[in-house]
């Protein structure tokens, strides 16, 4: 196995609940003891219902919000911690494409202005010698030189998607959190994106942490899956196992609920999922999934939170019950 790029242990990211000037009754959990680790080269995906906490998890590795607790190591040093210079400093080789890239772009700016600031921020090449890169990665993502002295209006949405990956790409980064790159695009252009970051993975040996609701996309692109439920992993383990083999119940229901071309048979529509998550701010006692789940019994799911525990090589699973759920998808 490839040399571990990221390490997460246990981290967690709580938010403040205030009311008034001076009261805090709480804490929203919005990740809560988070481990994991992804390998060098690796496409590593996120994925889980909206408000599962993932995008807080991404941010978090960025930098962007310091974790409450647990650490983060990134090419074998702490990060979790770092003092702000050192931080911005770090940032260079994180980088982070949101799931809207035309709004990370001025629209005052022409598009070569904004590809040229993070190199003006982060390095001391000349003026030549950021011209260079930035045409290099225009190019690199399938566009034009003429399109540097353009505005970002001026783009589709697919092209705002390779503009995005051009402006982190010119600081050569080691790893790159996407936040659902493809929502929003026709199925045609969502795969010539794709394609593309596949190309781009290759050629700049980059390291990918794949943030989706869409599960297609996790299958076709990832080699290794964490299923979020409420800020904790329920469920890890090879693409292959988490789509052939799911062991929680929550898993199965994500699975179940892909549209497919087929209709099944009345009554064998799988175990889709009823009602929504609960609150971050107010927690079910025991298994956070218990309230939805058609395996939860009152012992122990309503005492006793279970932990992700190993049922087979690679695979890891937050489950009480994880030796009851079929081996083999619905």
């Amino acid at each position: 196995m490839a040399e571990a790029l990221l390490r997460l242990h246990d981290v967690k990211k709580y938010f403040p609940l205030r009311r008034g000037w001076l009261r805090r009754p709480g804490w929203l959990r919005a990740v809560d003891g988070v481990s994991f680790e992804v390998q060098t080269g690796e496409i590593f995906g996120l994925v889980g219902e909206s408000g599962c906490g993932k995008t807080t998890l991404g941010k978090t590795i960025l930098g962007l919000y310091r974790p409450t607790a647990g650490a983060i190591t990134f090419k074998g040093r702490p990060i979790h911690a770092l003092p702000p210079a050192q931080a911005r400093a770090l940032r260079r080789e994180i980088q982070y494409v949101y799931q809207d890239p035309g709004a990370s772009l001025d629209p005052w700016w022409t598009v070569g202005r904004s590809l040229h600031e993070p190199l003006v921020v982060h390095t001391r090449l000349s003026r030549r010698e950021r011209q260079a890169r930035v045409e290099e990665m225009i190019h690199a993502v399938g566009l034009e030189s003429a399109h540097l002295r353009r505005y970002p209006h001026e783009f589709s949405g697919g092209q705002q998607r390779r503009l995005g990956l051009a402006r982190v790409l010119v600081l050569n980064p080691s790893l790159v959190i996407f936040d659902e790159p493809t929502s929003g695009l026709d199925v045609s252009v969502q795969a010539t994106i794709l394609k593309l970051f596949k190309e781009l993975r290759a050629r700049f040996r980059l390291t990918y942490v794949f943030i989706s609701h869409d599960l297609s996309v996790i299958r076709l692109m990832c080699q290794r899956v964490a299923v979020m439920y409420l800020g904790v992993v329920v469920e890890l383990g090879s693409t292959a196992a988490i789509f052939d083999t799911p062991r929680h119940p929550y898993t199965r229901a994500l699975l179940a609920a892909i549209p497919r071309p087929v209709v099944a048979p009345e009554g064998d529509e799988g175990p889709l999922l009823e009602g929504e998550p609960p609150s971050a701010q107010q927690l079910p006692g025991g298994c956070r999934f218990r309230l939805r789940c058609p395996l939860a019994r009152q012992d122990p799911c309503a005492r006793l939170e279970p932990p992700l525990a190993e049922v087979a090589p690679g695979h890891w699973v937050a489950c009480h019950f994880a030796d009851t759920v079929p081996s083999a998808a619905s």
